[in-house]
């Protein structure tokens, strides 16, 4: 919620008094404060002393609490609301007005130390959305480290400065128990001596302040920055937007500061960096495994393929370095965490300008178009062609490029994230249409692409020959087509016995299943029980014996045509019905679609429109009513 300006109409009066004091013996302030609410539980909103949240505290979500003006103040309540552990509390005001008159003395201290004074004040922050809650431990221990760790993740917690003791290791497994582990044992290197001090003589006495503060920032104010120990984010705090505050390196790390931006309370500030490198000489012996695999072959043309396959899974809690295209450089992009950004350049043999991706977070990952990136590459006269294919695993949670057959290109359509995602496709070179666009949508919950291929017309001529061949006894003449089809990936294949049965009741079976084979139209006979385990040996049965009711007094000529049909990649499965329906419209179409289903000749019935919404279901409708108009003497 968003802290409304709250107006004290407190009338004040101010007296100064200057006290001096001298002090010879040392004083150590440790001020603990630290409030992490239990597991599962939404964190109280933070809207300043006017307002009492107590009531916030052990609300589950999803919960409501009330928040009230705080003793001294009045005004109405207000109502909040968690939805989830992520948002926490959502709500506003209430406005609260002081009822207090207040006398207020001012004093002013003057202290003289002559030995050290060491104030340490610990306090703890919400870390960023989805990452882990560092281990509050006290003040005597780092745990600098921990933040941001996002799950599944460990960190170091070593000794605080002033403590010695080995270091140890703390895992988060998600983030309802965040951190567990325990230690480390951390055993004070401070010697402390007592003096006293008779006469005011020593004014430059040695004063020490060591301050350690991870602070939930002032209401309005942006979240500073959350980067590690050896960033110095000092700068961050107290900035309201939009603002800016620069980054430096901490004590122990040298590197350019850099700048980070703040433009409102939901994002908080923005940036990359800096680049801090230890000055303690560390020797460190990486070993980095490489995998490629190149086959070349060799013809007659002098064609070279090469094929590169490159499948990398970022570091947990990272961005997704953006997939798109061999002729962009994107190694920038590695361990990125969100908030951040990085510089895409392109790819050496390719020249442009390089382009800022920025990732806000692990949901989006990054986001950037281009750059443009020509070939600098001279083709000489000689026919040398070079293909190089990368197949990628699709980042989680985009949308697989759409399988549209060899003539389209749909390069475009890698990185692609739902719901408002969208891709253009092409026709590749050599072919000529219209460009279209496929949009990225959520489908019972699966990226998905959606769209309508573009009609890619060869620009290759060729000339075919066909030779027609049609052989004509007498009189009757009877076509029988039988289509066969590929069903749903994982059913059983219908029987395929003889056009004197219908098997429309053994569509969609999935293993264990049975399906009962009967007579076709214009045949007679009992039904048969057929039976498919598994989808290796599909449905074995036998029978029914089938008679003919059609009575022939002529010499007949059948012609027999048997289809074997498998759909275009990416296109729905048409629908398998049996020999009295055209079926013909329903292939070619890519979901979402529709498409027409008739009676063949020789049937008459409505039209009927069958739907595909995916390619799991594929077609989904009823069959029209189709009746023989076939006479038969």
């Amino acid at each position: 919620g968003i802290d409304p300006d709250c107006v004290s109409t407190t009338t004040t009066s101010t007296r100064t008094t200057v006290t001096t004091t001298i002090t010879s013996i040392t004083s150590t302030t440790t001020t603990t404060s630290t409030t992490t609410p239990l597991p599962g539980t939404c964190y109280p909103p933070v809207i300043g002393a006017d307002k009492d949240t107590s009531d916030c505290i052990l609300v589950i979500p999803p919960g409501t609490c009330t928040v009230r003006c705080a003793t001294g103040y009045a005004g109405d309540p207000a109502t909040y609301y968690c939805f989830n552990l992520e948002d926490n509390f959502v709500g506003t005001g209430p406005a609260c007005t002081s009822t207090t008159t207040t006398m207020t003395t001012e004093t002013t201290t003057k202290t003289t130390t002559t030995l050290t004074s060491t104030t340490t004040t610990t306090s703890t922050t919400t870390p960023l959305p989805g990452a882990c809650y560092p281990p509050v431990l006290g003040p005597t221990f780092d745990t600098s480290d921990c933040s941001p760790v996002f799950p599944p993740g460990t960190c170091e917690v070593r000794c605080a400065t002033g403590y010695v003791g080995a270091p140890a290791v703390y895992t988060c497994d998600n983030i309802v128990d965040n951190f567990y582990g325990s230690g480390p044992d951390c055993t004070s290197t401070t010697t402390t001596s007592t003096a006293t001090a008779s006469t005011i003589t020593d004014t430059t006495a040695t004063a020490t302040t060591t301050t350690t503060s991870t602070t939930t920032p002032i209401p309005g104010t942006c979240y500073p920055p959350v980067l590690g120990a050896k960033f110095d984010t000092s700068l961050c705090s107290g900035v309201f937007p939009p603002g800016t505050c620069t980054v430096g390196c901490a004590a122990g790390y040298d590197g350019d500061p850099v700048t980070y931006y703040c433009y409102d309370l939901d994002n908080n500030f923005q940036g990359a960096g800096p680049d801090c490198v230890t000055t303690t000489t560390t020797t460190t012996s990486t070993s980095t495994s490489s995998t490629t695999t190149a086959t070349s072959t060799t013809s007659a043309t002098l064609t070279t393929t090469s094929t590169t396959t490159s499948t990398t899974t970022p570091i947990p809690g990272t961005c997704y370095p953006p997939v798109i295209g061999s002729d962009k450089d994107t190694s920038n992009c590695s361990g990125i965490v969100p908030p951040g950004t990085c510089t895409v350049a392109c790819a050496a043999g390719y020249a442009g300008d390089p382009v800022t991706y920025y990732c806000y977070d692990l949901d989006d990952n990054f986001i950037g178009t281009g750059p443009d990136c020509a070939s600098t590459t001279t083709i000489t006269s000689s026919t040398t062609t070079t293909t190089t294919t990368s197949t990628t695993t699709p980042i989680p949670g985009s949308c697989y490029p759409p399988v549209l057959g060899q003539d389209k290109d749909v390069s475009d359509c890698t990185g692609i994230f739902p719901p408002s995602g969208t891709c253009t496709v092409t026709c590749i070179s050599g072919y000529t249409g219209d460009p279209v666009t496929y949009y990225c949508v959520l489908d019972d919950g699966e990226p998905t692409f959606v769209g309508t291929p573009p009609n890619c017309v060869s620009t290759t001529t060729t000339t075919t020959a066909t030779t027609i061949t049609t052989s004509v006894t007498s009189l009757t003449s009877t076509t029988t087509t039988t289509s066969t089809t590929t069903p749903i990936p994982g059913s059983c294949y219908p029987p395929v016995i003889g056009a004197d049965k219908d098997t429309s009741d053994c569509n969609y079976i999935f293993p264990p299943g049975t399906c009962e084979v009967r007579c076709a139209a214009g045949y007679s006979g009992g039904t048969a029980v057929y039976t498919c385990d598994n989808v290796v040996d599909n449905f074995y049965g036998s029978g029914p014996d089938c008679t003919s009711t059609t009575t022939t007094t002529t010499q007949t000529t059948t012609t027999t045509t048997t289809s074997t049909t498998t759909p275009i990649p990416g296109t729905c499965y048409p629908p398998v019905l049996g020999t009295g329906f055209d079926t013909s419209e329903c292939s070619g179409i890519y979901p979402p679609g529709t498409c027409t289903v008739q009676c063949n000749t020789g049937y008459t019935g409505d039209p009927v429109t069958y739907y595909c919404y995916d390619l799991v279901d594929n077609f989904i409708g009823s069959a029209p009513n189709c009746v023989s108009t076939t006479t038969t003497a």
